[in-house]
């Protein structure tokens, strides 16, 4: 079965999110898609369309370093506040 890994490189605004798919399949890994998220085309819907026919799958994250002011904890509020409205 194959395998798609997904990664997101986060940022407190969709518009600086970058994201990535690849497909690993007999131990060959290639790079099928990349993107920028945007207010328009948030970094979920985009996953979401990834994973819609996906089999097995990997998400990896990359998240701001709390020491460069705010980062982790920001994010963590801004993706509460999207879900709460």
């Amino acid at each position: 079965m194959d395998t798609i890994i997904i990664g997101v490189d986060c940022a407190t605004e969709p518009r600086k999110v970058g994201l990535a798919l690849a497909h690993l399949s007999d131990e060959k890994l290639v790079v099928e898609d990349a993107h920028h998220a945007s207010e328009e085309v948030p970094p979920s819907s985009i996953v979401a369309d990834w994973l819609r026919n996906a089999g097995r799958g990997l998400a990896a994250y990359s998240v701001p370093d709390l020491g460069r002011g705010g980062g982790s904890a920001e994010i963590a509020t801004v993706a509460a506040r999207e879900r709460l409205g």
